[in-house]
């Protein structure tokens, strides 16, 4: 799915997973201020509409989404095939989608909350 397409002009391009929100979102502000065009692939279609319109009107850059969720089995090897199908080269990949959880470790302090972060499950290739 595209928004602006990232073909239209001669930018480096680079995929963002988990790019609509939080972190992901806030990198994909720096590559657009850099010059790059986007790739963002998350879950909600929603959350990645909304995400490129902003990002299209802030920094005029192109945006391409993929709601998609890489943790499902050949996620990646599908969103590695809409990429080629599009034409579309990646020369930087950002892999943040994942997931998060946390965990009660203890210390002789007393107990504390840990958060350990994961990525999805699957790897992106993405080889030239």
């Amino acid at each position: 799915m595209t928004t602006k397409d990232v073909k239209s002009e001669k930018r480096p391009t680079v995929l963002i997973t988990g790019g609509s929100k939080g972190i992901g979102f806030e990198l994909a502000k720096q590559f657009a201020t850099h010059g790059y065009n986007l790739v963002l692939a998350a879950r909600s279609e929603t959350d990645l509409r909304q995400a490129a319109g902003q990002l299209e009107n802030e920094y005029g850059c192109g945006v391409t989404i993929y709601p998609i969720d890489l943790a499902a089995d050949d996620s990646s090897t599908e969103l590695h095939r809409q990429l080629i199908d599009k034409g579309i080269q990646v020369d930087v990949l950002v892999n943040n989608a994942g997931k998060g959880g946390a965990r009660r470790i203890s210390s002789h302090h007393g107990g504390a909350n840990h958060i350990s972060a994961g990525t999805a499950q699957q790897g992106i290739c993405l080889a030239r």
